[in-house]
């Protein structure tokens, strides 16, 4: 019994694992693919939109160091639940938090359809990361140790 234990123990944490792997090579995907391959025809009509809160504000320069900061943030994230550090729990749920908020204030997006599916698949590896987090044994893997 110990053994079977001990078997799904493993099992459960490298799918954790993989998953994080998985998230991270979705939101590069997206990152880079927006920037080098997303269609001249969505290029166009997003040159053209400028609504939403980090527009209106007229600081995209700055907005776009902002969300490399962001973008290293995750990956920070990432690689400390990847390591079962204490504080990539907290860090990757205040990351997901703030994504929702960066979401709902960016106003209207054109994507194409590879990129909305990719959208779609980074928010499903996402939340099962945090389901992963709160709601399996490997959140106790992320037990703060006090040392006194």
């Amino acid at each position: 019994m110990l053994v079977a234990l001990g078997n799904f123990d493993m099992t459960i944490e490298r799918t954790f694992k993989n998953l994080i792997i998985l998230n991270s090579l979705i939101v590069i995907s997206l990152v880079f693919g927006s920037i080098f391959f997303e269609t001249p025809e969505v290029n166009k009509i997003v040159e053209n939109i400028s609504d939403g809160l980090l527009f209106k504000i007229g600081y995209e320069k700055i907005i776009g160091i902002l969300l490399l900061i962001y973008l290293l943030i995750y990956l920070v994230s990432l690689l400390f639940l990847y390591r079962f550090i204490y504080f990539g729990k907290p860090l990757f749920t205040i990351y997901f938090i703030c994504n929702i908020l960066i979401s709902l204030s960016s106003g209207t997006l054109v994507e194409s359809a590879l990129f909305a599916t990719l959208g779609w698949l980074d928010g499903a590896t996402e939340g099962a990361i945090l389901v992963f987090l709160y709601f399996t044994p490997i959140k106790e893997k992320f037990v703060k140790h006090t040392f006194y």
